[in-house]
């Protein structure tokens, strides 16, 4: 197995945002949410391709590190919501041990 690490940086507007990963393949050991400012609060969702919730995080406050050993696969999506400040830029680091493909 390999481990990868996948790192994003995204600026909220109106005190949201979300994106797609790429199709990840393996278990998910290490998500960091890291907000530029260390008193921003917000909540934090990742969901797979059928809306099945894998972590949500309410009222975090700063930077937020889980560690896990969810099984993933496919594309998630990742989004920030009720951020304050409401144009806080956040960078969030997915570390993961890939299955290669056979």
């Amino acid at each position: 197995m390999i481990i990868k690490r996948d790192v994003f940086t995204k600026t909220c507007s109106a005190g949201t945002v979300s994106w797609n990963t790429d199709n990840l393949k393996g278990h998910l050991e290490t998500l960091i949410i890291k907000p530029s400012v260390e008193t921003s609060t917000y909540d934090f969702t990742m969901t797979d391709d059928q809306d099945v919730v894998l972590i949500n995080e309410t009222g975090k406050l700063g930077t937020h590190r889980e560690t896990t050993k969810y099984g993933i696969y496919g594309v998630y999506t990742c989004k920030i919501t009720n951020s304050s400040p409401s144009t806080e830029s956040f960078t969030v680091e997915i570390t993961y041990r890939e299955i290669p493909s056979p």
